[in-house]
């Protein structure tokens, strides 16, 4: 256990947190020597108590789960577990924007604009929001005081598998922040985030204090009222890496809602050197067993346009993982990246430079990045740097011996010396011809065409057996 948590504190994935709440959960006693005793005191030492209030330096996972341990080691009576401080589990919004009549007022782009960086004469009512959509950060919190709080009235148990895979109707659509709540628009312009963002929401609407731990967890429309606020939290706390690690593990058979619940954290990678978290989460996008959808690759085509290259690789190992595993869908990616491109949520170059790592990775990996790059091509016209794709294109489609046919609506940009004209001329002039790469891919695809039939054919042996 204490190996386990020792990784966790400085950094862990978060993939060792169901094995920890479940021991903490079930043990009776937690042998500890000097030094772990050190190391636990130390992390629950990072939750700070001022005559303001409580805060940590850390995601406050990791201080309640020092917390946690210290309770069962005996260091921490059960006399003094209720006068354990606990940290605020809501975001504040402080400004609440109102009209002379006190309603609620909808702040356009200009008025953000005039107002940055601080909302200088913008009438508020002084009234002090709290918002606790639970989230997976806010879910894990309560895990923890499940734990903690064990036999003084806690409302919540600490969840022992991952939740079965539900059909949840999501929406794509662009969500954004500039609504009544002026923190997400202050926090959102201080941190050069942008003002809108694509988003995934469901049909309904629940209230989310009322919500089940599981329906919680399902809930995808918490995700824009957080929106910023998970964000700035992925920019800060490096632990926010435990919290996309856990969260992964629960809903390890819904792959659509983590992504939609995650996505925050893959925008900020976009626009930020820190966003912890977004590696975990293309890497737990890479291992799915479960077929990904839509909101799915919406996620791998933001990780693929990450402002560092560590989460960019991480996001080309995703996909060439899904797709040597047989488990890509290349026309639902490309529908996903062409969207994105579109909105001008994701930068084409970078997303050339993941494709190129992901293309290298094996025969049919390049081979399923180029028809990708075929199905967004129509989009490059319009986007900056969209040349970039087409030249990456151009080199796969000669490598694979591939023809390809330029759209009607990019006829037009071929004149002249643009790198984009250049690249559709040469991609244009493309012959279709047989190439050893191009054989070494199709032979891939079949042994997992292969492969997926033979198993097919043993469950239906199994089912008339079984009948």
């Amino acid at each position: 256990l204490m190996e386990c948590l020792a990784a966790t504190f400085q950094g862990g994935d978060g993939t060792d947190i169901p094995r920890i709440l479940e021991y903490l959960e079930h043990a009776e006693s937690l042998e500890i020597n000097g030094a772990e005793q050190k190391l636990l005191w130390e992390a629950r030492e990072l939750l700070i108590e001022e005559s303001f209030g409580i805060y940590t330096l850390s995601s406050p996972n990791i201080p309640y789960l020092a917390i946690a341990a210290l309770i069962k080691n005996g260091q921490i009576q059960h006399a003094d577990i209720a006068e354990i401080p606990i940290i605020p589990t809501w975001y504040t919004e402080r400004l609440y924007l109102s009209d002379e009549h006190g309603d609620p007022v909808i702040v356009d782009e200009q008025t953000a604009k005039k107002y940055h960086p601080r909302p200088f004469n913008v009438k508020a009512t002084g009234t002090e929001l709290r918002l606790n959509e639970r989230g997976p950060h806010m879910l894990l919190m309560e895990q923890l005081f499940a734990l903690i709080f064990a036999g003084q009235d806690a409302e919540t148990s600490v969840v022992a598998a991952p939740f079965a895979p539900q059909r949840v109707a999501l929406e794509r659509t662009t969500g954004t922040v500039l609504t009544q709540y002026w923190e997400s628009l202050y926090l959102a312009r201080e941190h050069s985030f942008p003002l809108q963002f694509p988003l995934w929401v469901g049909t309904d609407t629940p209230d989310a204090a009322a919500l089940s731990v599981e329906a919680a967890a399902f809930n995808t429309n918490s995700t824009q009222i957080e929106y910023v606020h998970r964000m700035v939290e992925s920019k800060y706390y490096p632990s926010y890496r435990t919290v996309m690690g856990w969260y992964g593990w629960l809903m390890q058979n819904n792959p659509d809602i983590f992504s939609a619940q995650t996505m925050p954290i893959l925008v900020a990678a976009i626009h930020a050197h820190n966003a912890y978290g977004a590696d975990i989460i293309m890497r737990i996008l890479g291992d799915m067993h479960r077929v990904l959808g839509a909101a799915s690759y919406s996620s791998l085509g933001l990780g693929a346009s990450a402002k560092t290259t560590e989460v960019r690789a991480n996001a080309a190992e995703a996909l060439a993982s899904l797709v040597d595993r047989g488990m890509f869908d290349t026309a639902l990616f490309a529908k996903e990246l062409y969207w994105l491109l579109n909105q001008h949520h994701v930068m084409a170059q970078r997303i050339e430079q993941t494709f190129r790592d992901a293309a290298s990775i094996s025969p049919l990996a390049g081979w399923r990045i180029m028809q990708v790059l075929e199905g967004i091509l129509p989009a490059v016209g319009e986007v900056n740097r969209g040349g970039t794709l087409v030249q990456l294109l151009a080199q796969l489609a000669g490598e694979y011996g591939v023809s390809i046919e330029i759209p009607e609506v990019l006829r037009p940009k071929m004149k002249g010396s643009t790198v984009l004209a250049k690249n559709l001329r040469a991609l244009e002039k493309l012959l279709p011809h047989p190439t050893e790469l191009a054989e070494k891919a199709r032979q891939h695809a079949q042994n997992l065409l292969d492969k997926r039939l033979g198993r097919d054919i043993t469950v239906k042996k199994e089912e008339r057996n079984a009948n």
